[in-house]
């Protein structure tokens, strides 16, 4: 169990850590995170924090970056799950769906639209059709790219949803959005990918899954609020 200052440093490392991609040292979490301890003390929590999994200490680094757990951590008590206003605003423009002949074309513009706000790969399936896949070449603009092992977990990942999506949107059964951190992932074992996913049932009655996928320093937040969005097309 985190003390609360644990958890505060451990957040806003986290934060800090997603928007950069760069190592979090004590002092740049003292000047970004405006937090009211000293460098020394915000080091030695590091330490604790290290010493319970929840950071790590990169070779030939200063600072600290969040392991699996850690992510789990800020997910599960600190990333927003409210609708995205965004988000919401571009669904309506889809118009409402009623016929089933209409569903596939959905499932398409939805997979365009969620890569286009999320800036990751987005994955959108119905039962007893073609997958879609968006926002490929959004991964060429992150840092990760460069590094080949998680490449080869998201193609791996990408890979099995065309053979499982269909076992996924069955598991997912209309529960929440959920997120799929490192080796968590149903459908595949990736260790350097994260994703977000929920699975509405749309106003004709088909279930519909979409996902968003990227590596473990995905924005949660703002893909969570993305994702619950894509939750409440499904009636009430």
């Amino acid at each position: 169990m985190l003390t609360n200052r644990q958890a505060t440093i451990l957040c806003a490392a986290v934060r800090e850590y997603i928007r950069t991609g760069i190592p979090v040292g004590s002092e740049t979490l003292l000047e970004r995170g405006r937090l009211p301890w000293s460098s020394a003390t915000i080091r030695s929590e590091f330490s604790r924090l290290e010493a319970e999994d929840f950071v790590q200490h990169p070779h030939r680094s200063a600072g600290r970056v969040p392991t699996r757990l850690g992510y789990r951590y800020y997910v599960d008590r600190v990333a927003a799950r409210a609708p995205s206003p965004v988000a919401v605003a571009a669904l309506r423009r889809f118009g409402p769906v009623v016929e089933e002949n209409e569903e596939v074309l959905l499932a398409r513009r939805l997979a365009h639209m969620l890569a286009r706000l999320s800036g990751t790969v987005a994955v959108v399936a119905l039962p007893e059709t073609p997958v879609h896949e968006a926002g490929l070449s959004n991964l060429f603009r992150m840092r990760e790219f460069a590094e080949s092992e998680t490449v080869h977990d998201i193609e791996r990942v990408l890979g099995a949803m065309e053979e499982h999506a269909i076992a996924l949107l069955a598991h997912m059964a209309e529960g929440q959005p959920t997120v799929y951190i490192n080796g968590e992932n149903p459908v595949a074992h990736a260790e350097r990918v994260s994703m977000v996913v929920t699975a509405p049932r749309l106003p004709t009655g088909s279930p519909l899954l979409a996902a968003l996928i990227g590596p473990l320093r995905m924005p949660y937040t703002k893909n969570l609020r993305i994702i619950h969005a894509v939750h409440a097309l499904q009636p009430q």
